[in-house]
């Protein structure tokens, strides 16, 4: 296989744009494909993708572009060349520079500054079998969301949404700038965005240990602790949501961007969380009014929530949903029979996983307080 820095020529161009145009912010950026062609390592029957928050409009004068290049088969290390400033990283995780050309792994990811543009080029390298593992992943973890309903988020180990997997998720929504290869439309059909936005949503929403330890802080008096962790929470019920309603994105660093493009059917949520965004939290008072308020909009998520999975085809039913729970509920008073009342409190908080009408997280907090004073 012949790799090299690519020389597009225009029979590369299957129906392509020969120039993007990039806005960022207010400013726009006319790029030539073939400037980006010519930063990257690909063959004749490379698929090369660019996405990433510049081709979103998440992204800022500073952000990446993402550049994805899809090949029948890895490309070794040893046929490329490198160029000055360039960082280049193997399938073994090690990140190489021009004296190290003797490396017998293989090209997984390349880096490079675009002085012309003033942000960098980050290019990932898949080969066809990479992809279909990945979709084969995502339809495993689909599965075992679709078995596992009690615990609303997933367990560490059942990591779906993030690292190397969103990788899926940034092809399907990025621009195809030359395509010679049909195996990568029959394999990029097989992704199910909503389904990936599913998982995206079960894998990012706050979980009861974190609600637990917002409480604890304010029984506690200690309202500044309590406020940092309740603007974690709300902000992973925030990213958590904004998938569930399909707007894709891979880092929550960017959810305000997200929020301000959340549609009127759900602007109530929105304009709550830009106010509580920018909310003084200097006195307690502020704060408590701030992580009572928060607590609030986040119950007001998980009501939304329920809403929209009653209209989605890959969310189990709600009646399943119940029946379910009805059995975990006797799981939980048996096996924590000497703490019986802690855990209500936690099967009551995963209830509003199948229903929208639940105790809400300041009756739980009174709950909590009323057993603290009691024991």
């Amino acid at each position: 296989m012949k790799v090299s820095k690519y020389e597009p020529d225009e029979g590369n161009f299957i129906n392509m744009e020969k120039n993007i145009e990039l806005k960022i912010r207010n400013e726009i950026f006319n790029i030539d494909t073939k400037d980006i062609l010519q930063r990257i390592y690909a063959s004749e029957d490379s698929t090369i993708v660019i996405c990433g928050t510049l081709i979103t409009g998440y992204g800022n004068r500073y952000s990446d572009l993402d550049v994805h290049v899809i090949t029948e088969k890895p490309i070794p290390i040893t046929q490329t060349v490198f160029e000055h400033n360039e960082w280049v990283q193997d399938y073994d995780g090690n990140y190489l520079k021009s004296f190290s050309l003797q490396n017998n792994s293989f090209l997984k990811s390349s880096w490079n500054y675009w002085q012309k543009f003033g942000f960098a080029v980050d290019v990932k390298y898949w080969s066809h079998c990479s992809l279909k593992k990945l979709l084969d992943k995502m339809q495993f973890d689909y599965d075992y969301a679709q078995n596992n309903v009690g615990y609303l988020r997933f367990p560490q180990y059942m990591v779906y949404g993030i690292g190397d997997n969103t990788v899926l998720s940034k092809i399907y929504d990025g621009m195809v700038i030359k395509s010679a290869n049909q195996k990568y439309y029959e394999i990029i059909k097989r992704f199910d965005r909503s389904k990936y936005c599913y998982l995206a949503y079960r894998y990012h929403m706050p979980s009861y240990n974190e609600y637990r330890d917002i409480i604890g802080s304010f029984l506690d008096k200690d309202y500044t602790n309590s406020v940092r962790m309740t603007e974690n929470y709300s902000e992973l019920a925030m990213w958590s949501f904004s998938h569930l309603l399909g707007y894709v994105t891979t880092n929550r660093k960017w959810i305000m961007e997200v929020v301000d493009r959340i549609t009127p059917d759900f602007g109530s949520i929105a304009a709550e969380y830009k106010a509580l965004n920018y909310m003084e939290k200097t006195t307690d008072r502020n704060k408590i009014d701030y992580i009572k308020r928060s607590l609030n909009l986040v119950d007001d998520i998980f009501r939304q929530s329920f809403i929209v999975k009653q209209k989605d085809p890959t969310v189990y039913n709600t009646n399943i949903l119940k029946i379910y729970w009805n059995e975990k509920k006797m799981i939980f008073d048996k096996k924590f029979i000497d703490v019986k009342n802690y855990s209500q409190f936690e099967f009551e908080w995963h209830k509003r996983t199948y229903q929208d009408c639940f105790i809400s997280s300041a009756d739980l907090m009174i709950m909590h307080e009323k057993t603290n004073l009691n024991s």
